[in-house]
Formats: structure tokens, C-alpha cells, sequence
């Protein structure tokens, strides 16, 4: 029996697109059918983060699960920049919101673990960090590093309203700064750091006097006159 080329040819092409149609026919109805995709969760922005920060230092969850916290965020912040300015602050609140005004422009500031997070829009200067509890402080900073982020030469301090803050440097009669000085008077006691920097509380506002005790004794006594919500700056040698 002949075939018919064509005819088998037309079948095999009404196939096809009928297969094709079935094909469309049936995405258009399951589209119709099932439920929209949700849309992709928008990433916090850094505010929205340190904030939460914030509430994880006074909400009263375990201190270990607090700084794990901090941590991620502090781990966020140093990783993705989104700032171009960090300093270290003193003493190291664990966490806070400042405002930075540099030129009559504010910007925001944030703190984690120690460390001042904000915008300068200037690779070196200063400006005025007002963080509510403390007094105005002055923020200098120096030009970025390979990766665009200034820092500042010496810590920031921050004076709470109602203390008077005693800040200085222990060194040796070479000027070689001395870590690990255990710092007294004024009725309260201070440990340096690793560069011989000391930060302390006094208890009043009456003169006192400082004395820092190295690995040969108790270094001269320093006269000071704290004062309320003001930070004085005292030198020590130890011998």
C-alpha cells in the first residue's frame, strides 16, 4: 500500500503542536493555580542591626548569648563596611547611638564592643560625637588605610554626665609606654592597657592623688582635681 508522505507528515506536525499547546495550556493553568512566589526578604540595613544590638545589652537575656551577639554584629560591621571611619572607644560600652557632627553636618554613630562605628566623609579631621548619658566628645581621625577606612590615632573618650574620668598615660623615665600598671587613688583603682593607657572613675570631685606601682615600686604621687562630667589628663612614670 502507497503512503501518503504528506498526510503522515501533517499528522506528525498537528502531533507536535498539539503536544506543545497541552504543554502550555497546562503551565498557564498550574501559574494560575498556585501560590505567588514570595518575594526575597529585603537585608536589615545597618541602623535596624545596631539597634538590635542595643536592645541585646538591656533586655536581660544570658550574658554569653548578649556577647555572641554583639559578636555577629560587630563580625557584620568589620566584614561589609558600611562606614569608612572606626575608632576605639573608652571605657568599651558594649553598645550605643551617637551623633557625629563634622562641619555643621550630622551623621550617625554607632558603638559595638568598644569600638565606634560612623561616616566621616573625609579621610582626616574632626568633629563632635554626642552619645546620650555623655558628655560632647571630640573625634580626631587620619586617613585611610589600603581598604578606605580611617581610625583614630588615641581612643575616644567618653565621659559619663554624672562622673569625673581621670585618663592618661603610664611610661617608664624612657617614655616606654608600661602595660598591665595597676593605677590607685582617687578613690578607685585602674589597670593599662597594652599602649600604658589607664582610664578611671574617680569617686567625687576633691582633690586626690594618683600613683601607679611598676615592677621597682610605687612611682611619685600625682595631684589631680577631678571633675563632674569633664575628663582630666594625668601622665605617670613608674621607675
Amino acid at each position: 500500500m502507497k503512503v501518503d508522505k504528506r498526510a503522515v507528515a501533517g499528522i506528525v506536525a498537528v502531533a507536535v503542536i498539539g503536544a506543545g499547546a497541552g504543554w502550555w495550556l497546562a503551565g498557564v493553568f498550574y501559574a494560575w493555580r498556585a501560590p505567588p512566589v514570595p518575594p526575597m526578604p529585603a537585608l536589615p540595613g545597618l541602623g535596624t542591626i545596631v539597634f538590635d544590638a542595643e536592645v541585646f545589652a538591656d533586655n536581660g537575656i544570658p550574658e554569653d548569648t548578649r556577647r555572641e551577639r554583639l559578636r555577629m554584629v560587630a563580625k557584620f560591621l568589620d566584614e561589609q563596611q558600611p562606614h569608612d571611619l572606626r575608632c576605639a572607644v573608652r571605657p568599651p560600652i558594649d553598645a550605643g547611638r551617637g551623633i557625629l557632627t563634622v562641619d555643621g553636618v550630622d551623621s550617625g554613630a554607632f558603638i559595638v564592643l568598644g569600638n565606634l562605628y560612623l561616616t566621616s566623609g573625609k579621610d582626616a579631621g574632626e568633629g563632635t560625637l554626642r552619645v546620650p548619658g555623655y558628655e560632647t566628645a571630640k573625634v580626631v581621625w587620619q586617613g585611610g588605610d589600603v581598604a578606605g577606612l580611617s581610625s583614630c590615632p588615641s581612643p575616644v573618650t567618653l565621659v559619663a554626665a554624672d562622673v569625673a574620668v581621670v585618663v592618661g598615660l603610664v611610661r617608664r623615665a624612657d617614655g616606654t609606654p608600661m602595660a598591665g600598671i595597676t593605677v590607685a587613688g582617687c578613690g578607685a583603682t585602674a589597670v593599662t592597657d597594652a599602649d600604658g593607657a589607664y582610664y578611671l572613675e574617680a569617686v567625687g570631685a576633691a582633690a586626690c592623688e594618683l600613683v601607679a606601682s611598676g615592677a621597682a615600686g610605687p612611682g611619685a604621687g600625682v595631684s589631680v582635681v577631678p571633675g563632674v562630667g569633664e575628663e582630666r589628663v594625668v601622665d605617670l612614670v613608674v621607675p
